[in-house]
């Protein structure tokens, strides 16, 4: 596991500023690390697609008791950019789902270890937190599957745009 700020006090003993700064500084240490893309690729790359609300759909992944769950949808037209805001949720949280139908998005009854809202998931914000801790192995270990999952992709989309372009210029020959 990479280094991450350790805590000077219990928790319970430090005060807001300091609070404030530690989630901060985790945050920030989880994005140079990469854990903050590690989470949002096995989530995006491994996880099942599971329904949520209605008609909208999230990817989950689990592994024992840790569970990374990534949803994304386009958002409202934002005319002085020309394009869709982008929402994304990722969260990985701590404790067993309950069954299938179980939807951690929705469930207070797990330990949040990271969670980010918004079209920029390494931004401070309120609703952004990040606890590092031994359930980053288990993320870890499931990132070269993910990354092999996007290495493939890619080369199918470059094939396909290959195969187009040659059509495209060999038409009529």
């Amino acid at each position: 596991m990479n280094e991450y700020t350790q805590m000077d006090s219990d928790l319970s003993e430090m005060t807001i500023p300091e609070l404030k700064q530690l989630r901060a500084n985790w945050i920030n240490e989880a994005n140079t690390a990469g854990d903050i893309e590690a989470c949002t690729k096995v989530g995006r790359e491994l996880g099942k697609i599971c329904t949520y609300r209605q008609s909208r759909h999230l990817n989950r992944w689990q592994d024992g008791e840790v569970v990374v769950e990534y949803f994304e949808h386009e958002g409202n037209y934002m005319p002085a950019s020309g394009r869709y805001s982008k929402d994304v949720v990722v969260k990985v949280s701590l404790g067993l789902l309950k069954g299938k139908n179980d939807l951690a998005m929705g469930d207070h009854n797990r330990r949040v270890l990271y969670f980010a809202h918004g079209d920029n998931l390494t931004d401070i914000a309120k609703n952004n937190i990040f606890i590092p801790g031994d359930w980053l192995n288990s993320v870890h270990a499931a990132l070269p599957n993910a990354e092999k999952l996007i290495r493939q992709r890619e080369k199918d989309i470059g094939n396909a745009e290959h195969r187009e372009l040659v059509a495209l210029l060999t038409a009529g020959q």
